[in-house]
């Protein structure tokens, strides 16, 4: 199977991150799945946004576990691009359904950070079998404890270690949290015999984060299995180059 292009919070080079309209966009540009990132709400409700607090990527300000969804709702997700228009919060559900529809696979990123979320675990594997993308979601995370809880939770869940250190064999270490894949910095997937160890051990390995010409054509060259970018358009074209290449 050809390296997969993971659009990163969507194609979040050009559109809002993490909104409605960067995800349509990936899509549009034909990006084989999409990355983001998951909060909870006052009330319960798993949304999608990087920071705990909302001040960097909308017009609010506080932490997100401290606002309801109504409120998270009602804020303005698109102001990291001025002048492109209103975009709000999205729900979990909304883009896993979104994702349906379009027939590309999500990477859920379970935050790691001050906030404890009690019952995200739960809830996360709640909404993808609400959604039957049961098969069609791969959960990441820097926080390898919340892995096990959602394992735990969910024991059919996959999921994936996300790093930035390089890791001595870390397919023993995917195998003892019992993970599909491991996502490491794109700079240590680049290391000599890295991605060679984890595929020998069935252990795949998607790459973060790559804008870079010349880094996305050595690791479509090393054969990882995905590819995580913002600009999902140039991988796309990127991978399309390459394989032209070949082909002659």
């Amino acid at each position: 199977m050809p390296t997969q292009v993971i659009a990163h919070r969507g194609a979040s080079a050009y559109y809002p991150e993490n909104t409605m309209a960067s995800f349509e966009a990936a899509v549009k540009m034909g990006a084989d799945a999409i990355e983001l990132d998951v909060h909870m709400s006052a009330d319960g409700r798993i949304v999608v946004i990087h920071d705990e607090t909302l001040e960097r990527t909308t017009n609010g300000s506080g932490y997100v576990h401290a606002h309801t969804c109504a409120e998270l709702e009602a804020l303005d997700a698109g102001i990291l691009r001025p002048g492109y228009g209103k975009e709000r919060i999205p729900l979990l559900k909304d883009v896993l359904t979104f994702a349906k529809e379009s027939g590309v696979w999500v990477n859920v990123e379970i935050k790691a950070g001050s906030v404890n979320y009690q019952g995200m675990e739960e809830k996360l594997a709640g909404a993808v079998r609400a959604c039957g993308m049961e098969e069609s979601v791969l959960f990441s995370s820097f926080d390898h404890f919340a892995l096990l809880r959602l394992r735990e939770a969910w024991p059919q869940a996959q999921t994936a270690v996300l790093h930035v250190s390089a890791l001595v064999e870390p397919w023993e270490y995917a195998k003892k949290l019992g993970a599909r894949a491991m996502h490491p910095l794109y700079a240590v997937a680049m290391l000599p015999g890295w991605v060679d160890g984890c595929r020998r051990h069935g252990v795949a390995v998607n790459a973060w984060t790559v804008d870079d010409e010349a880094a996305m054509e050595s690791l479509f060259g090393i054969g990882v299995n995905g590819l995580v970018t913002n600009r999902p358009d140039v991988a796309l074209r990127v991978r399309a180059a390459l394989d032209g290449r070949k082909a002659k």
